[in-house]
């Protein structure tokens, strides 16, 4: 099992590895994000991609990773202080993605379609609040960061 002090070093550990992706997926120069290689995943293409997984990526300037225990489970941290929190999620109308958090996002529900790119995945905002893309970058086998 690991100490706190093994999951802190883990997760500064994984930050340049973060801050790389970041620019590669800006491509550098600030370029618009990616653009989907075609139709938003189904539900069950979300379920099996993140179930017993972590999904690493960013959203405005902040990293984050999410590790997603079960069919309605996740933990996780976003940002450099590695703020955690913990929630609930599920898949609502075949293709629509969402999340509750206790803190994260106001604990507000967010609702987001999944599109595949060349590099990752853009979750887009599907509800009323048109938040900034989520951009993800790397999904890891299992829970690396010990949440």
């Amino acid at each position: 099992m690991k100490t706190k002090n093994s999951v802190a070093h883990a997760r500064s550990t994984s930050w340049p590895a973060a801050i790389l992706s970041l620019l590669i997926l800006g491509g550098c120069a600030g370029d618009k994000i990616e653009k989907s290689e075609g139709p938003p995943l189904s539900g069950e293409e979300i379920t099996k991609l993140i179930v017993g997984n972590t999904v690493n990526g960013a959203i405005g300037g902040q990293s984050f990773s999410f590790y997603y225990k079960s069919t309605v489970s996740v933990s996780g941290m976003i940002g450099n202080d590695g703020d955690d929190d913990s929630g609930t999620w599920e898949i609502k109308d075949e293709n629509v993605y969402c999340n509750e958090w206790i803190v994260f996002f106001d604990g507000v529900k967010r609702c987001y379609k999944w599109y595949k790119t060349a590099r990752g995945y853009i979750l887009e905002s599907a509800d009323a609040f048109r938040l900034r893309p989520l951009v993800v970058y790397k999904v890891e086998n299992g829970n690396p960061l010990g949440f």
